[in-house]
């Protein structure tokens, strides 16, 4: 397996069909699904862990029904039979993002990636303020609506990469810094897609810095996508 980070993107409507679950979900996996209360939970989740056994397959050169995989609450998924394997998963409305690296020396790492699509709110003023507060809202206004999904998807990574909770705190008062700052803190890679849909906003954090590689579902193969990223320095405070 490549050495370097992979992330995975893929619409919903790339997956819309996949094996008879009861032949590829491990038993932590039917667990989860048979504890969620709607279909459309269900669908949301064979369709995200569905996306993980396809892209770990590409690459490992594995099938996607071959994996073993536990699924440890409030944990990303875990995949036992790839060694030092380290996955972060991301939903949102109509695309789906995964995160993948490996690390055999310090499997206990965490990575975060967070995917938002740019969307109309007609109450998106009232959210950055209540969300970021008044100064980042007055900094930000003549660009509220792509500003807005930067910053979040931005703090949702930093959330799944560290111990920190997300809630108005972080929201507000996490910074980040230019690459060169010296800080222990987080990597974190943001870039905005544009695909014919809706402009998409992807956010990764990793606790080094990394090279990413991108690639998207079209349904019936990966193809390679190319983004350019912007990165950042992201300091972690100690949890209150």
């Amino acid at each position: 397996m490549p050495a370097d980070i992979q992330y995975f993107i893929a619409q919903h409507s790339a997956i819309e069909t996949w094996p008879s679950p009861n032949l590829w979900l491990c038993d932590d996996e039917v667990a989860r699904y048979v504890g969620m209360g709607s279909e459309a939970r269900r669908a949301e989740f064979l369709r995200g862990h569905w996306l993980m056994r396809l892209a770990v397959g590409y690459l490992t050169g594995r099938a996607p029904d071959s994996f073993a995989i536990a699924q440890p609450e409030n944990s990303p998924p875990i995949f036992t039979d790839v060694p030092g394997l380290i996955i972060s998963l991301s939903h949102c409305k109509g695309w789906l993002a995964l995160l993948v690296l490996q690390n055999e020396h310090t499997p206990t790492l965490k990575i975060g990636v967070d995917i938002e699509t740019e969307r109309d709110r007609p109450n998106l003023v009232r959210l950055a303020q209540h969300s970021f507060g008044d100064q980042w809202l007055a900094q930000h206004e003549a660009t509220l609506q792509p500003a807005f999904f930067q910053r979040w998807t931005q703090c949702e990574a930093v959330v799944k990469a560290s111990h920190l909770p997300l809630g108005t705190r972080l929201l507000r008062e996490q910074r980040f810094l230019a690459p060169h700052a010296e800080t222990n803190g987080l990597w974190l890679y943001h870039t905005r897609l544009t695909p014919p849909s809706a402009a998409l906003h992807l956010s990764l954090a990793a606790p080094y810095k990394v090279n990413p590689e991108g690639f998207q579902w079209t349904g019936q193969r990966f193809e390679s996508l190319a983004a350019d990223f912007a990165l950042t320095r992201a300091p972690l405070r100690a949890a209150a």
